[in-house]
């Protein structure tokens, strides 16, 4: 079995700048044969480039302690944790050009077992600021007032 994912279209999470997102992948981590080697990488595909490239990665044999491994790569953090079969990447404050595909490939050896998930799409909108204006005019016969709204994003 390999990282769960769903047929069809990914699924969508849309943010604003700043803020945290975090996407899961599970895997079958029972051992087939022996201790075998494991390497689960966390891939982004670019919206506007549509290029794939590798966020982070953990490549290693199944661990005696239940202890999950942290891994951090720039902006980005990797969680693996073998006693759930479950890793995560977590991007604490989120950027607009961080939007795209997010994904996990997992490989275990000497099976030559390799999945993908279908991954998660996500959209970050900038940041908007809004403001609004309401002023009165009076004249003789009636009052008017009007009601300007501002919005402006990053």
């Amino acid at each position: 079995m390999g990282p769960s994912c769903s047929g069809g279209n990914p699924p969508m999470i849309s943010v604003t700048e700043g803020e945290s997102v975090s996407f899961e992948c599970s895997f079958d981590g029972s051992p087939a044969v022996g201790n075998p080697f494991y390497e689960i990488i966390w891939m982004y595909n670019m919206t506007h480039k549509n290029v794939s490239k590798r966020i982070l990665a953990f490549r290693m044999t199944r661990p005696n302690t239940s202890v999950p491994v942290s891994v951090t790569e720039g902006h980005f953090r990797g969680h693996l944790e073998f006693e759930k079969n479950t890793s995560s990447l977590v991007i604490p404050e989120v950027r607009v050009n961080d939007s795209g595909l997010y994904y996990c490939e997992v490989i275990i050896v000497p099976v030559p077992n390799k999945s993908r998930t279908n991954g998660t799409r996500l959209i970050v909108m900038g940041e908007c600021l809004s403001f609004s204006l309401s002023f009165c005019l009076q004249t003789k016969n009636h009052i008017c007032t009007w009601l300007l709204v501002y919005i402006f994003c990053k």
